[in-house]
């Protein structure tokens, strides 16, 4: 799977490589200006999406002018493809997936004809059917409160990259952060305030903007474990977490820093080890957090702040608490006078 995904990113990075001042096409010229100032992954969104579209369509990359041919009919049969699996060229997608894909196409059309280069944008919400989104938008289920500690004790062992490793769960569940934004984090990151509180800068964000996260206690007992090795091993690496190669996973990479593959695949080793529910995944720890600042009587506009959400409805999907019949707020509803 993961090597369908990388050659899948090969495929994206053909399109990136175009040189509008080599191609002196409009098309391309226009859609990679508009894409040039988005994040890496909108930017492998975006033309993931266009990618498929030139496919169906058997549209030549250098051909791209023929877009102004499409109608909301073929942008129809376009999505009904994504739906039942296109010719061979995908699998059957969710209607989430498939609703991000109109989304990232609607707008290139945009520009195209914000550009004049097109008359009609077949992928408007007016002229094509879009899927209702899936009854439950991300099936992500939290970790119990009480085994998040054992959950990141069990990345330790004797090797040196598990204290990294404990350090990277330990950010996922007390930080609530995304696997891309773990990876990310350099030393230089790492801050202290003219109070001296201590805090992470997350710089390259799902949203693009930069944000400072205060480092509570569960962050800090496994960063000072981190970094008195790291020390130890005279890591020069500007990375937090640096990639460690061999089988004793002693050498690391000075250049690179750990991968988006391998914060899952350690994060899905500790579930198995504890014989959790397969189905977690380390976006479970971003619920987990969520959940547990809910739980503890902040309200959504603090979690917010935590969350760094746009808004507080995506604050309430990440709510994953269960209430027992005797917690049910239908027990103190009342409509008397004293109420």
């Amino acid at each position: 799977m993961i090597k369908c995904f990388q050659g899948f990113l090969k495929a994206v990075d053909r399109l990136l490589r175009l040189v509008p001042s080599e191609t002196h096409d409009p098309f391309w010229l226009h859609i990679l200006t508009f894409l040039s100032g988005k994040q890496r992954l909108t930017q492998i969104t975006y033309l993931g999406a266009l990618k498929n579209l030139l496919d169906f369509f058997k549209i030549p990359y250098a051909e791209i002018k023929r877009l102004s041919s499409i109608t909301p009919l073929m942008a129809g049969v376009f999505v009904e493809s994504l739906k039942i699996g296109g010719k061979g060229l995908w699998r059957p997608q969710s209607s989430n997936t498939i609703r991000k894909k109109i989304s990232a196409l609607r707008k290139i059309f945009k520009v195209l004809q914000s550009a004049g280069l097109i008359k009609l944008n077949p992928f408007v919400s007016e002229l094509l059917t879009v899927p209702k989104p899936d009854s439950q938008v991300r099936p992500t289920e939290m970790i119990s409160f009480e085994k998040v500690t054992e959950f990141i004790e069990s990345a330790l062992d004797r090797s040196s990259a598990s204290k990294r490793d404990a350090c990277i769960l330990a950010f996922l569940f007390g930080l609530g952060l995304r696997r891309s934004e773990v990876v990310r984090i350099t030393i230089q990151d790492l801050k202290v305030s003219p109070n001296g509180t201590k805090y992470v800068v997350l710089r390259k964000t799902k949203s693009g903007k930069s944000f400072s996260m205060p480092l509570n206690d569960l962050c800090l007992k496994y960063l000072e474990q981190w970094l008195l090795e790291r020390n130890k091993l005279k890591i020069n690496s500007m990375f937090l977490f640096p990639l460690s190669v061999g089988r004793s996973r002693k050498k690391f990479m000075d250049p690179k820093p750990v991968s988006v593959f391998l914060v899952y695949r350690l994060f899905k080793k500790a579930v198995v080890k504890l014989g959790l529910p397969l189905n977690l995944s380390p976006h479970s720890a971003r619920a987990t957090a969520i959940t547990k600042l809910l739980s503890d009587g902040f309200d959504l506009k603090e979690v917010q702040t935590f969350s760094r959400h746009s808004s507080i409805a995506m604050v309430a999907q990440y709510d994953k608490r269960r209430f027992e019949i005797e917690n049910n707020p239908a027990l103190r509803l009342k409509f008397d006078k004293t109420s």
